[in-house]
């Protein structure tokens, strides 16, 4: 789907990263090459989730269509035509809903959609920080310094 500028989401998160056709997942001890994928996009695209999940957000507000924060889900409900969400602030309701709530996703169970992968072997922890640089133009201990 086109948006009001004429660009797909593709576009816009090929705007904000890197295409790495080789890169390392999961701890495995030799580089995967997506280069050989059957697919318009063979390649990894890093980008911080925080920005990933404001284009995303951008891109459906664009079209009308509420994003919800800070709501968690006591319950899920579904017909043929609707979907019906409970929160403590009350009850939402939508054609569709994405459960983008993590590995223990509430959404999905509630929705009855299985998990069919195998439970993880290693965890791993990354952070995208955004931080500001103080005022004074000097960084914290473990930070770069600004280009000059």
């Amino acid at each position: 789907m086109l948006g009001a500028d004429g660009r797909r989401m593709s576009d816009i998160l090929l705007d904000q990263g890197r295409p790495t056709p080789h890169a390392h997942f999961a701890a495995l001890p030799s580089m995967l090459d997506y280069s050989a994928l059957d697919t318009p996009f063979p390649f990894a695209l890093p980008i911080p989730q925080a920005r990933t999940e404001r284009a995303l957000a951008d891109h459906l507000r664009d079209r009308g269509v509420p994003v919800h924060y800070g709501r968690p889900v006591t319950g899920l409900e579904q017909d043929a035509d609707t979907v019906r969400v409970h929160t403590p602030k009350g009850v939402c309701e939508a054609r569709y809903v994405v459960g983008a709530d993590g590995a223990h996703s509430l959404v999905r169970r509630l929705a009855g959609i299985g998990f069919p992968g195998t439970p993880p072997t290693l965890v791993a922890f990354a952070a995208d920080v955004e931080r500001p640089i103080r005022p004074s133009g000097r960084c914290t201990a473990g930070t770069a310094r600004p280009a000059t």
